[in-house]
């Protein structure tokens, strides 16, 4: 069945920017309007069944043809058995609305009260289907609102409660014609009952309250903190000399140019082997050399020099070619939170399963269970064989 047009898409969220579109996009009175204003200008109040509009149009392209060739003729054919579709469906439905018989509370319905309570009676449709208050109320403001009104009298409250009761009417009419019992819809019901079966199920085996608080948050990450922190985080290259004087000269010429790893393999102490690969650490903690070591060498930027530093080993000077950064509490928050609404979730599952479980009689064939359940084999009671 169809509705009136409605404008192609809300515009509340982008300014009320419209977009570029195209004749027979919007409403005609709207339209009507849009496409004789000129660029920059605005118009008075335009009204249509959504309220007022003041209309300002900032792009006019050229109109533009196209030919009218098989694709054009195609979408003109949809386009046309869409109109029909509408015009037929609202005339129906029209039909089935006109031809109903109401009652309504005159009294409340005139009453500009809306203190009523929501149980009171407004309407009683074809003698059996009663239409209350609380629902008029819940609807009110919002047919107030696409119907332009500053307040709804006696009968716009009466039109508003006949568009409300059209759903059960046409389900009336449906049920009168026996459609709920043809095949195809009886097919789509079973569909529908089963989905949403599913959905109620996936609910359940869901914590659908459960947020986790900043105090859980905190609390899980502070229990695993090793998990979020490097354990060798820096990675360093160092020269160790016995001399401090000496360390400063060859630190200054690396200052002034000379490259860290030929220095290493020139002046560090050993055989020639032991100073081709000595000078690179690797990565560090600090529980593997002295703290002296590693907070000079935690104090440098990435590629920066520093030294010199005594050690029980002698004095070093240091490069800091590499860090890596443990994970914070915020940059770890929302993970931590999937985590935790994950355990949970898991919790309320083992829950529902544990309920489903007790409510049900379930019976275990013994005899069964130990000839078919063999370690990967299954063995066919009849014969004895297995497979």
């Amino acid at each position: 069945l169809a509705t009136r047009p409605r404008p192609a898409e809300p515009s509340t969220n982008r300014g009320g920017n419209l977009g570029i579109f195209g004749r027979g996009r919007m409403l005609p009175e709207f339209e009507e309007v849009a496409f004789a204003l000129p660029v920059g200008e605005l118009s008075d109040p335009v009204k249509t069944e959504f309220g007022y509009h003041i209309i300002k149009v900032t792009q006019h392209n050229p109109e533009r043809y196209k030919p009218l060739d098989i694709e054009v003729r195609n979408q003109i054919r949809r386009q046309e058995r869409t109109r029909r579709e509408r015009e037929v469906g609202q005339a129906y439905v029209d039909s089935v609305r006109d031809a109903a018989e109401y009652l309504f509370n005159e009294e409340v319905l005139a009453s500009g009260d809306t203190t009523f309570s929501d149980g009171l009676w407004v309407m009683v449709v074809n003698g059996v289907d009663t239409s209350y208050y609380g629902k008029l109320r819940q609807e009110m403001p919002k047919y107030t609102q696409v119907k332009g009104l500053e307040e709804l009298t006696s009968e716009d409250k009466k039109d508003l409660l006949k568009t409300l009761s059209l759903t059960r009417l046409l389900e009336k009419v449906a049920e009168k014609r026996g459609y709920y019992q043809s095949p195809e819809v009886v097919e789509e019901a079973e569909t529908i009952r089963k989905e949403k079966a599913k959905s109620l199920v996936r609910e359940n085996l869901t914590d659908q309250d459960y947020v986790p608080t900043e105090e859980e948050i905190e609390n899980y990450y502070n229990e695993h903190l090793d998990e979020y922190t490097v354990q060798r985080p820096l990675h360093v290259y160092h020269i160790i000399f016995t001399d401090s004087a000496f360390a400063t000269v060859i630190l200054d010429s690396i200052r002034d140019g000379a490259d860290f790893v030929e220095m290493a393999k020139r002046y560090y102490p050993g055989e020639k082997e032991i100073r081709e690969i000595a000078y690179d650490l690797d990565f560090i903690s600090e529980r593997e050399l002295s703290r002296e070591f590693f907070e000079a060498a935690n104090k440098l930027e990435v590629k920066e020099l520093g030294g010199p530093v005594r050690t029980e080993w002698g004095y070093h000077i240091i490069k800091l070619m590499e860090r890596k950064m443990g994970r914070s509490l915020d940059q770890m928050r929302t993970a931590i939170r999937q985590i935790l609404k994950g355990d949970k979730d898991e919790e309320a599952k083992k829950s529902y399963v544990a309920r489903l479980r007790g409510g049900a009689e379930v019976e275990i064939n013994d005899w069964l269970v130990k000839r078919y359940v063999l370690t990967g084999i299954t063995r066919s009671v009849a014969t004895g064989k297995t497979r």
